[in-house]
């Protein structure tokens, strides 16, 4: 699913596709299969092809996931969602200033 979704990326197609709309409803329903990578592969790569309100909007079942793992995540992985975050919001700072909290929160909104 993160490779599929990769690909309209570098097509640069946007959210309002069908098919991508499928592999979000899909990523959604198979949450406890996808491993932290690819979770944070789909949400990078959803932050890329929609706009920040489209992100915040649509990614919300990905993102309430990102939040239940934030514990057991490793620093790399920490890094990304801090990005994700970071870029979804609209925030003009260096993600690695983000707390734990703050993505805690933020993830949620």
């Amino acid at each position: 699913l993160a490779i599929l979704a990769k690909a309209f990326s570098v097509a640069a197609v946007g959210l309002d596709t069908g098919l991508l709309r499928s592999i979000l409803r899909e990523a959604a329903q198979r949450l406890e299969d996808l491993d932290t990578p690819a979770l944070l592969v789909l949400l990078r790569v959803l932050l890329e092809i929609g706009t920040v309100t489209c992100f915040a909007t649509t990614q919300q079942p990905l993102l309430l996931e990102a939040v239940n793992r934030l514990d057991c995540m490793h620093s790399q992985e920490l890094a990304v969602l801090s990005y994700i975050c970071a870029a979804g919001l609209g925030l003009d700072c260096d993600p690695s200033e983000l707390s734990h909290d703050f993505l805690h929160l933020s993830c949620q909104a």
